[in-house]
């Protein structure tokens, strides 16, 4: 489980960034869950939860590679503009939540790699 965050308002924000290896291909699986924790929008008790898969590749020291697109498996969302996505920059794959104006929210994630090299 990665330290929970509070982003301001609707800032896009990372909430977990991961190294992948190389050369590897790496199935990354991030289960993530939000909860309104103050803020003058919303209501309380506003919550999200999303698990999303993706698969990701990097190769001769080069800049990771996304494969395809992010699968979503769960989104389930008290407030539609609430969002989660897996992207990558660099070497790495991030986890990015944004959260909606004028509203405090507690994001965690808990992250699976699955790796093969060589």
């Amino acid at each position: 489980r990665r330290a929970p965050i509070r982003p301001p308002d609707a800032t896009v924000t990372t909430l977990a960034q991961i190294e992948l290896a190389n050369p590897a291909t790496t199935l990354v699986d991030a289960i993530v869950v939000a909860r309104r924790t103050g803020g003058s929008a919303g209501a309380a008790g506003d919550s999200a939860t999303y698990r999303l898969v993706g698969l990701f590749y990097r190769t001769g020291g080069g800049a990771a590679t996304q494969v395809g697109s992010t699968t979503v498996v769960v989104s389930i969302e008290s407030v539609a503009a609430y969002t989660c996505i897996l992207d990558v920059t660099g070497n790495d794959a991030r986890v990015r939540v944004t959260g909606v104006a004028s509203t405090s929210i507690t994001w965690v994630t808990v992250i699976k790699l699955t790796e093969v090299s060589r």
